[in-house]
């Protein structure tokens, strides 16, 4: 999970070129009301990885707070996940891209890259519901299941993990997306 005041800061002080240039390729955005505090968030043990340790969470002060947390998840492939032909995305710790929530399955989604027709350049990215308990969604259409047409994704359109909802951002819509958001 990327730091969204950090973020922030950069959006303002960096050219949208040099923005772009740090911040290549794509990225979930979206809101989440935050996790309960770790003693009761009901995730399975083990999985308090550093990605854990930065999801949005309640502070001891305003434990009836439902005001959502924005978060920016970098999709790329990490050594988390020894599969090479996907992009994992789910809650536990071993995914690619971890969204901690209790709607979103252990393992949730696949993505994966398709390359284009002369196999020299990135093409589509596709997106596999992997057996979800509460379903994937793209721009309201429910995703296909492992072993069925994968489903097209692009910037700019709105997933939904269980009960999270997702934009699909490149850099440029990222900048702009971060500085529309409230100081956070």
């Amino acid at each position: 999970m990327l730091d969204v005041r950090e973020l922030q800061r950069r959006a303002g002080a960096y050219r949208p070129e040099e923005f772009e240039r740090r911040y290549r390729g794509l990225f979930f955005v979206g809101a989440m009301a935050p996790l309960p505090t770790q003693s009761d968030h009901g995730f399975e043990r083990g999985s308090t990885l550093n990605d854990l340790e930065a999801m949005p969470r309640r502070r001891a002060r305003d434990p009836g707070s439902d005001d959502e947390v924005p978060f920016v998840l970098r999709i790329r492939k990490t050594e988390r996940n020894h599969a090479t032909h996907h992009i994992s995305v789910g809650r536990a710790a071993n995914n690619d891209v971890i969204l901690l929530h209790p709607t979103v399955s252990k393992l949730h989604a696949l993505l994966v890259v398709e390359p284009d027709a002369e196999g020299l350049r990135l093409g589509r990215l596709l997106l596999q519901d992997a057996g979800s308990s509460n379903g994937t969604r793209v721009n309201g259409v429910a995703a296909q299941p492992l072993g069925r047409s994968a489903t097209p994704i692009a910037p700019g359109d709105q997933i939904v993990f269980g009960h999270v909802t997702c934009t699909l951002v490149d850099a440029r819509s990222l900048r702009t997306w971060v500085q529309r958001l409230a100081p956070v």
